[in-house]
């Protein structure tokens, strides 16, 4: 009421009753998006590699510290877990030697599985998990899914086969994959082979581009073991 009692209050009311209106509002997101105060772009998202969200709150993956929760830093993948530095995992350990009673293989499983987390591909590895049927193979790649959850995903594993007609263009398979971390595939069909430039590509922190289902082509770091 005192703003419509003035020449420049009823300019403002008159316009925000056009606003109002439900083909102004579906307009409004579109206008904001060519705001850069309002807007923002994939690449400022997840930019701190050596952070990653858990269920208690931020941890370190370089010092173990453990901070609050931090909207300013735009991280948005969390993994399905609280960080406990005193946690034991009784029931995990007792997992990990039944399925694997070498404990130096078990050693390196654990080291592979901290370097699948920080995010790093430069090492050149593309583990295979093999043997017997029922030895906890897919027990073991499942339960590394389900706990770095939104830094995981699975791949078809036609990914990292030779492309049809041998295309070179940018890869919608492959796309699926930024800003993951692990990356589980089942085994390959019978006597298919693997693409051997997109394998060394993917291991060796080489630039990937890509695009989504009808979008333009991205360029992006690989941050995932498979």
């Amino acid at each position: 009421q005192d703003a419509a009692a003035n020449e420049a209050g009823k300019n403002m009311v008159k316009a925000a009753l056009k606003l109002a209106t439900l083909n102004k509002i579906t307009q409004v997101p579109n206008i904001a998006k060519t705001d850069r105060c309002m807007s923002s772009r994939p690449n400022d998202y997840d930019n701190h590699k050596h952070l990653a969200t858990v269920n208690n709150g931020i941890l370190n993956l370089r010092t173990g510290e453990l901070s609050d929760f931090d909207p300013g830093l735009l991280l948005t993948k969390k993994i399905n877990a609280a960080y406990d530095p005193e946690a034991q995992g009784p029931r995990t350990k007792a997992f990990l030697s039944e399925v694997q009673p070498d404990p130096a293989v078990l050693a390196y499983m654990q080291r592979l599985v901290g370097y699948t987390v920080l995010g790093m591909s430069d090492e050149r590895v593309l583990p295979i998990v093999h043997g017997a049927s029922g030895s906890g193979k897919s027990a073991f790649l499942e339960m590394l899914y389900y706990t770095l959850a939104d830094f995981a995903a699975v791949a078809d594993p036609t990914t990292l086969m030779p492309a049809p007609d041998n295309y070179q263009g940018p890869s919608e398979k492959l796309h699926s994959l930024m800003g993951t971390r692990f990356v589980k595939m089942s085994e390959l069909p019978e006597n298919a082979s693997l693409n051997q430039a997109l394998v060394k590509s993917i291991t060796g922190s080489d630039t990937q581009k890509t695009r989504p289902l009808y979008g333009h082509p991205v360029e992006w770091d690989v941050e995932y073991v498979v």
